[in-house]
C-alpha cells in the first residue's frame, strides 16, 4: 500500500488488481520472455509507483531519461526497466504524455481511503459490537500511539466481556434426571432421583424463597434429614432449608 500527504494528514492508496491478473495474455507472453518474471515485477512496481498520481509516471528530469528515471526510482537494472516499458508500450499498457508514462489499467483500479476512515474500520473490525466511549474528537486525526493505545483499551474491554460471558454461563442450571440419579448413586444415599426432581421443580427450583443456588447440596441435605420427601399434606419446611456448603 502507497501513501500519499493531505492538508489534515495521511491518505492510504491500494491497488486493486484482477483476480486473472496473471491470466491475462499479455501478462502470460511478458512472463514468457526471458527474464519475463523480473520484467512482471517491474510492471507491478511501476503501478504502485503511479497510484498517489491516478497512473501517471511522472518524469522529473532527475534522469536524462524517463525510462532511466523510472530505473532509479524503482531502484532496478535500467536495461531490465527500458525492455519492459518498451513492451508495455506496444502492448497499450504504457502510454506518452507530455514526458510523463500513463498506465491505463492502474487509472481504473486505483482506490483511496483517509487514514481517520481506516482508523475508524480497524476499530469496528477489532471490536465488532462492544460499546466504547473512545472516540477522537470529529476534527482530529489520531496518531499512531493513540491509535495503538485505543487499540489496547478495546482488548481490555473484550476481555471484560468475556468475563462477564463466563460469570453467566455459571448460573444455576436445573439437572436432569440422569444427573441426580448419578449423583446420588456415587453418594450411596436412599435419595429417590424422580421425587427430588418432582419436589423441586413444583417449587420453580427454590430452596424457601431463595432461587437453587446448588442441587448437590440440596442432595446432601435430605441425607440429614429423614432420607425422602415429604408425604402429601405435611409440613415441608425441613426441605426448605438453605443449601449447605
Amino acid at each position: 500500500m502507497a501513501h500519499g500527504n493531505e492538508i489534515n494528514g495521511k491518505r492510504y492508496f491500494w491497488l486493486k488488481l484482477d483476480r486473472h491478473f496473471f491470466n491475462n495474455a499479455r501478462i502470460k507472453k511478458l512472463r514468457r520472455l526471458a527474464g519475463g518474471d523480473t520484467y512482471t515485477i517491474i510492471y507491478l512496481k511501476l503501478l504502485l509507483l503511479s497510484i498517489e498520481f491516478n497512473g501517471l509516471l511522472i518524469y522529473e528530469g532527475i534522469e536524462e531519461t524517463f525510462e532511466k528515471e523510472m530505473a532509479l526510482k524503482l531502484e532496478e537494472d535500467e536495461e531490465n526497466v527500458v525492455v519492459t516499458i518498451n513492451y508495455l508500450k506496444i502492448q497499450g499498457l504504457l502510454e506518452e504524455r507530455d514526458g510523463d508514462g500513463f498506465l491505463p489499467e492502474a487509472a481504473s483500479s486505483i482506490g483511496s481511503e483517509t487514514k481517520s476512515n481506516v482508523y475508524k474500520k480497524a476499530r469496528k473490525a477489532l471490536v465488532g459490537n462492544i460499546p466504547t466511549q473512545i472516540q477522537p474528537p470529529s476534527n482530529q486525526i489520531p496518531t499512531d500511539i493513540e491509535i495503538e493505545e485505543d487499540i489496547d483499551k478495546e482488548k481490555e474491554i473484550e476481555v471484560c466481556a468475556d468475563e462477564s460471558a463466563a460469570h453467566t454461563a455459571k448460573r444455576f442450571r436445573k439437572p436432569t434426571l440422569e444427573e441426580v440419579a448419578a449423583y446420588c448413586k456415587e453418594r450411596n444415599n436412599n435419595v429417590d432421583p424422580q421425587r427430588f426432581i418432582d419436589f423441586y421443580e413444583s417449587k420453580g427450583w427454590k430452596v424457601g424463597k431463595t432461587p437453587m443456588k446448588d442441587w448437590k447440596a440440596c442432595i446432601r441435605t435430605w441425607e440429614k434429614d429423614d432420607k425422602s420427601p415429604p408425604k402429601k399434606g405435611a409440613s415441608a419446611s425441613k426441605y426448605d432449608r438453605r443449601e449447605d456448603d
